[in-house]
């Protein structure tokens, strides 16, 4: 699933891809510019992680890792760069996530060696670790962080539909997840975390969705999506971001976006259709990031459909700044 090979730019602060992609004065109050970095990293560059003393670990796709370090004045265009440790796998498309304490946990792979593993990297040393064997081969696994700090991953290919998995950092070991309300496995699909911690998907390859709930570590049914967003040529679905409102926002493969309203902890939500992308766009498999003045940088390309294939040339992708309305609750939905 290749939204992952930029799920950094979804679990960043909201100004990461600001400061690194839109310079300017005010960054995100007016027409952004794109500015290359004064030097350019050490390699190709895939994936990238905001790490909490500011620095950015970025990956190449296969087993290394680099760090950008911003100048004195917290400038990224004018930071510098170093090469890290190398993972003991290569990797391509995984799940991965900043811990708590500050260490990376990545695990599987679609592409690389790394499709049955995992490993956590220490910044104090710079080194690689690996997890325990799971039993489970992640591939592109999709993952989010737990309040607790564990780490919930959905593999690729479990041993039963719908199998979860939980990562346990602090102590190293794995826990059985709880199994998603349909038993779907959820290959191509995006997450979304919800102000209240509970985590929202729609189910691949359809229109049903459920959410995690947290506290009772279990998966709960929720409504129906009014429009498809996994398109029916390639099965892919576009990102889904958390809007200020606490609203989740999904983009489709097919051009077609909706909104979420959340009604309680358990009680579903309300889905709306959200207005189509134009001219015939959509976001196969697509990176997006919020940006500070509320809106969404997203990539965007032909929306797949019999015949066009489901990798368009690099040339018809473009980015554009999305604008979702923005609808204040009666209380507020910040997370605490």
């Amino acid at each position: 699933m290749h939204k992952r090979k930029l799920r950094s730019l979804e679990v960043s602060p909201l100004g990461l891809a600001c400061a690194l992609l839109l310079a300017g004065p005010v960054c995100g109050l007016r027409a952004g510019t794109w500015t290359p970095l004064v030097h350019s990293a050490p390699g190709e560059v895939d994936l990238m992680l905001l790490l909490p003393d500011g620095t950015v670990m970025a990956a190449d796709g296969g087993n290394s890792w680099f760090r950008l370090t911003p100048d004195l004045n917290g400038n990224y265009v004018n930071g510098s760069w170093t090469t890290l440790a190398s993972m003991h796998d290569s990797r391509l498309y995984y799940s991965s996530q900043v811990l708590r304490d500050g260490r990376v946990f990545v695990a599987g792979g679609e592409y690389g060696t790394g499709h049955d593993s995992a490993e956590v990297y220490d910044p104090a040393t710079n080194t690689w670790t690996y997890a325990p064997v799971s039993g489970q081969g992640f591939s592109d696994s999709i993952s989010k962080l737990l309040p607790n700090g564990n780490v919930l991953i959905a593999p690729v290919v479990p041993s039963q539909p719908g199998l979860t998995v939980i990562y346990d950092p602090a102590a190293n070991a794995w826990l059985a997840g709880p199994t998603l309300f349909r038993g779907t496995y959820q290959d191509e699909a995006s997450w979304v975390k919800l102000a209240d911690d509970s985590i929202l998907t729609v189910d691949p390859f359809g229109v049903n969705s459920e959410r995690y709930i947290p506290a009772l570590n279990r998966w709960v049914n929720d409504a129906n999506v009014p429009v498809a967003l996994y398109d029916s040529v390639s099965s892919e679905i576009g990102p889904g971001m958390l809007l200020a409102d606490g609203r989740a926002f999904f983009f489709g493969s097919t051009g077609h976006t909706a909104y979420y309203t959340p009604n309680s902890t358990t009680n579903a939500g309300v889905w709306v259709a959200g207005p189509d992308i134009p001219n015939g766009q959509g976001t196969p498999d697509a990176p997006a990031a919020n940006l500070i003045n509320g809106k969404i940088l997203v990539a965007v390309s032909p929306a797949p459909y019999p015949g066009n294939g489901t990798r368009p040339p690099r040339s018809s992708m473009s980015l554009t700044r999305w604008q979702t309305p923005l609808r204040l609750p009666a209380r507020s939905m910040a997370r605490t």
